[in-house]
């Protein structure tokens, strides 16, 4: 049981961490700043929903507040 949580959570840190690395990155070409954030924001909204470690509503609910 103790082995699943921490699997859980290794892969939600991994997930976050993922974003974060997209949304602080350089934007390429003509895009702006804010963009590369909602790509990260969206990117780990999509990766929480592909490994389904929380369920769907939550991952949108949280990934709205986060688009605000």
């Amino acid at each position: 049981m103790k082995s699943a949580n921490i699997k859980k959570y290794v892969l939600s840190i991994l997930c976050i961490l993922i974003g974060l690395a997209i949304g602080l990155s350089r934007p390429p070409g003509e895009l702006t700043v804010e963009s590369m954030r909602y790509l990260g924001i969206f990117m780990t909204a999509v990766l929480l929903l592909i490994l389904q470690l929380y369920p769907a509503p939550l991952v949108a609910l949280f990934a709205c507040i986060a688009f605000v």
